[in-house]
């Protein structure tokens, strides 16, 4: 059985737009102005949004790789992308854009060739 690898790429607009629907759709949308944006360089892919960072009532919101590949997953969903239930998925750097890596099939054992 052939395999698929697929890397759906977000640039860090799509990813912030991603995140806004996320937590729109958790009820979980921060109030007030962003400030600050930020991508973790490497190590775990972390993101880190800052709003009304010079304000008493500033919000840090933190996300982790799970809650990203969500984000992004929500998103595909919306827009009808294609993403199979039974696919494994995993977040990879691709420079300062975020890729959701789909794999399909290559944990299966396909006929062998003798």
């Amino acid at each position: 059985m052939p395999r698929e690898v697929r890397s759906i790429i977000f640039t860090r607009d799509e990813v912030l737009v991603s995140l806004r629907g996320y937590w729109l759709h958790r009820s979980e949308m921060p109030k007030g102005k962003l400030d600050k944006f930020t991508i973790s360089s490497s190590g775990p892919i972390e993101i880190e949004a800052v709003y009304d960072a010079a304000h008493p009532t500033r919000q840090v919101r933190r996300m982790n790789e799970a809650d990203i590949g969500a984000a992004l997953l929500l998103t595909c969903l919306n827009q009808k992308i294609p993403v199979p239930r039974k696919s494994e998925r995993q977040l990879q750097r691709f420079g300062d854009m975020i890729g959701l890596v789909v794999t399909i099939g290559l944990n299966q054992k396909g006929p062998s060739a003798t």
